[in-house]
């Protein structure tokens, strides 16, 4: 499809969303692995750069095979292996939180050319799932959710009887009522924040758009 500002084709050398790739290079420093990537020796199909060396590797592959996505949703992607030796390929971003169980078992996930992610397999496996568990996130949700109600049960003890120790003079109603409106204000910010961040829409478009554009832009 051509017009005057723009052209259309297809990619027929297109890559699918996951694939298995037989080899395997480890280049630990970023730029080493976008220079790598860059040069004609690279070819997607056969070989993976990745990040680290794995603590299994697999045994060693012939071929380029696609995986069949069977689901894929914000926080779990599940996906049948074809049956070859290698590196399992997900062209999503390689981030922290991420878990990975073959047949399942747990599997290390190692970052892969450059933002995607990678996961050993062997030929007699038949099973990849993705879970997005982040300790973080879970860790500080338990965090901000007992500030909030500490900061809401110190309020309302705070305003109905407390006295100043020190002069002996009870303090105007007014501050207490501002320091209660504060806690009410930030849960309310609190909430809304986690409502913005965790919503399948974002979350989804931030997994799914981010990392070919780094890539992209990366290379280029």
């Amino acid at each position: 499809i051509h017009t005057d500002q723009e052209t259309v084709s297809r990619l027929r050398q297109s890559l699918p969303r996951a694939w298995v790739v037989p080899d395997a290079i480890i280049l630990a420093d970023g730029d080493a692995r976008l220079r790598y990537m860059r040069g004609r020796g690279f070819d997607p199909r056969m070989q993976v750069v990745l990040d680290r060396a794995p603590a299994s590797p697999p045994p060693p592959g012939t071929t380029f095979a696609p995986a069949r996505v069977i689901g894929y949703e914000t926080d779990r992607v599940s996906i049948d292996l074809p049956g070859k030796d290698g590196y399992l390929i997900l062209a999503d971003t390689d981030a922290a939180g991420w878990q990975a169980q073959v047949d399942g078992a747990p599997r290390e996930i190692l970052g892969a050319n450059h933002v995607f992610r990678a996961v050993p397999v062997g030929s007699d496996e038949r099973h990849i799932e993705f879970n997005y568990r982040p300790r973080a996130v879970t860790v500080g949700a338990w965090v901000s959710g007992c500030a909030a109600v500490l900061w809401l049960a110190l309020s309302l003890v705070v305003g109905g009887k407390f006295r100043d120790s020190v002069v002996g003079v009870q303090r105007p109603e007014a501050e207490y009522r501002f320091l209660l409106h504060l806690a009410v204000q930030l849960a309310l910010v609190i909430g809304l924040y986690g409502i913005v961040t965790q919503t399948e829409l974002w979350s989804a478009a931030g997994d799914r758009l981010r990392p070919r554009q780094m890539l992209h832009s990366a290379i280029r």
